[in-house]
């Protein structure tokens, strides 16, 4: 394959690898790429060029070009459906798994808007903004992403409690009263210490939202408010979370994005004004 042998850059000298690196980052273009531009772009020449396609196995750049094409096209109709837990094999190259990890990411961005409940979300956003304070409940790779959407909730002077930190989560559980908000990041939801959490914050009448891919579990039955994302990787078997992680992402931003807007100017203001004094400190110029 073409794209197998351009990979290989070793192979190749110096003037052939400017010629491969143009292609590479022009691919998409590469319908109305001339000789003449290739040429232009690498500071070479068209014969250079012909040179090159030659030594591939090709007549001239018409051929390769065409060819390439060819192989490209075929490759978006063989990865047109990315297995969520093996999203790329052993042997690919770069330029495949870029594909793979493109499409995967786009389709599952696409699918989780298409899941999106409004009612869920309004309601979700006015939990959160009515709060005194939320808590929120994720491990691992989910753990990460509450953390940005924590870090972008204090810059609007939202109290975001990270519950697993530091292995703390059953002070969280006992720390939450009837005017906070609990938060629930997690993609199988199977979670044994937080479905003994739930049956605390249902007894003392505290708000509870749920973000997950299984939405028929038993802690996802007991919360009050349910978001949910495509459920396309297994819970044990995979490369990394990509899938469940980009749905996580994806639904956290429109929900910070949701509750800014409640009140636009007074949170794009103090949101100034404090990354303004920030640096300020950072700098030193602060009094």
């Amino acid at each position: 394959m073409i794209l197998e042998k351009l990979n290989d850059l070793a192979v190749y000298k110096a003037t052939e690898k400017s010629i491969i690196c143009y292609l590479i980052e022009n691919l998409n273009v590469l319908d109305s790429l001339t000789i003449s531009a290739l040429a232009k772009g690498t500071y070479t020449s068209n014969a250079t060029v012909v040179r090159f396609c030659q030594k591939l196995g090709f007549s001239g750049f018409r051929d390769f070009k065409i060819q390439l094409i060819k192989e490209i096209n075929h490759q978006y109709q063989d990865i047109s459906k990315v297995d969520a837990n093996m999203p790329f094999s052993p042997g690919d190259n770069v330029y495949t798994i870029s594909n793979k990890l493109a499409l995967l990411i786009s389709d599952n961005i696409e699918r989780t808007h298409q899941m999106l409940d409004p009612v869920a979300f309004a309601k979700a956003v006015k939990y959160i903004d009515e709060s005194r304070r939320l808590f929120i409940f994720a491990k691992g790779d989910s753990y990460i992403r509450a953390m940005i959407f924590k870090n972008r909730m204090i810059k609007i002077d939202r109290y975001v409690i990270l519950a697993d930190e530091n292995h703390e989560a059953s002070f969280s559980a006992r720390n939450a009263t009837p005017e906070d908000c609990v938060f629930f990041v997690t993609y199988s939801a199977h979670q044994y210490d937080y479905d003994s959490f739930i049956k605390i914050f249902r007894s003392h009448r505290i708000r509870s939202i749920i973000l997950t891919a299984n939405d028929k579990s038993q802690l996802a039955r007991q919360c009050d408010v349910v978001l949910r994302v495509p459920l396309d990787e297994s819970f044990g078997s995979k490369v990394a979370g990509f899938a469940s992680q980009i749905s996580f992402e994806y639904v956290l931003d429109i929900l910070y994005s949701a509750i800014f807007n409640k009140n636009y100017q007074i949170n794009y203001n103090q949101k100034q004004i404090k990354e303004s004094y920030t640096n300020r400190i950072i700098s030193g110029k602060a009094e």
